[in-house]
């Protein structure tokens, strides 16, 4: 039996390329309507609708690169299955754009360290370089731990 290859949704944040595992993620939407939520944290975005449900959208910018920007510079949305608290929650997160889905082998992610530096970000599960590019792949539970 062929042992299936791991895929990953590429996405960019600010100038950055990242990866997430597709089996952490549900769907792509474009051009939601978020609603601000007043005196939420610096890193939430507001709340969408989705599928009846309602949910709160999170600033990756915000989270991985401390900048915050404007609703209407994000307007790609990824819609993840989360634990929050250790229930099962659809959670979502803003980005400037998706690529693609690319199919990694394990042995394509390199750890989080290199030559001895170690990033001192537990956002970080990795490093996958993929056509001559390199992804950031990112732990979304560690991401979504508020």
């Amino acid at each position: 039996m062929k042992k299936r290859i791991p895929t990953y949704l590429t996405f960019c944040v600010g100038k950055e390329w990242y990866a997430v595992s597709t089996l952490k993620m549900f769907e792509v939407v474009k051009n939601e309507l978020i609603t601000p939520v007043p005196n939420a944290l610096p890193y939430i975005h507001g709340l969408i609708a989705f599928r009846g449900n309602i949910i709160p959208v999170i600033s990756l910018n915000y989270k991985l690169l401390n900048e915050k920007k404007n609703l209407q510079d994000q307007t790609t949305i990824i819609i993840f299955d989360a634990l929050l608290k250790q229930k099962k929650a659809f959670i979502a997160a803003s980005v400037e754009a998706v690529s693609e889905v690319i199919a990694v082998s394990d042995n394509e992610i390199l750890p989080p360290v290199l030559n001895g530096i170690q990033f001192n970000d537990s956002y970080l599960q990795g490093i996958i370089k993929k056509n001559e590019k390199y992804f950031m792949l990112l732990d979304m539970n560690e991401i979504f731990d508020f």
